[in-house]
């Protein structure tokens, strides 16, 4: 085993936590420093979950999975997950196949950037139904993420100036607020 990774194969899944700020996203991406072990690396699956529980929590509802690069070093990428304003998120990598690992490097710093970083990682040795998490030595991740914003509102009566043209910004977010904009009216 690698220093300062985490073996992730069969039953021990390993989950890294995410946050968002005051806006909603769609998540793009995540990048995982891992290392390949024993087996194929295309057993290797990372899927989003939403957080539950006290304190740091833990992964809870299972929201998406992520696409397979070719190789671990690539992007793992998304379609379609929506991350809600002010959540907290974890990514959990798994490698079912019997015999297979892959490693996940992390750190013992506390630092990071962007408004998702958090410090907290954690196990699960029986595919995820207990998790033992915490809040230092975090895995290596980077996640990528495009803030929502209002797009194509539909189609409207042409006007004197020509087809209208209704445009909006702000989250698409329960009681919060945004500004439209009618143009060729």
């Amino acid at each position: 085993t690698p220093f300062s990774a985490e073996t992730i194969s069969g039953d021990y899944l390993v989950t890294a936590g995410f946050g968002t700020d005051d806006h909603s996203y769609e998540l793009t991406g995540v990048k995982l420093f891992l290392s390949p072990g024993a087996g194929p690396t295309s057993a290797v699956q990372v899927d989003i979950y939403t957080s539950v529980g006290p304190g740091v929590g833990q992964p809870g509802s299972w929201i998406g999975s992520l696409t397979t690069p070719a190789e671990l070093y690539e992007v793992f990428t998304a379609s379609g997950i929506v991350l809600d304003a002010n959540s907290t998120y974890w990514v959990v990598v798994k490698d079912p196949d019997p015999g297979n690992e892959v490693y996940w490097w992390y750190t013992m710093s506390r630092g990071g950037t962007g408004v998702g970083f958090q410090h907290t990682w954690g196990f699960s040795n029986d595919s995820g139904g207990t998790w033992q998490t915490y809040d230092t030595g975090p895995q290596e991740m980077q996640v990528t993420a495009e803030r929502l914003l209002w797009a194509d509102l539909g189609f409207g009566l042409a006007g004197a100036s020509g087809v209208p043209d209704l445009t909006g910004v702000g989250d698409l977010v329960p009681g919060t607020s945004g500004s439209l904009s009618l143009a060729h009216a």
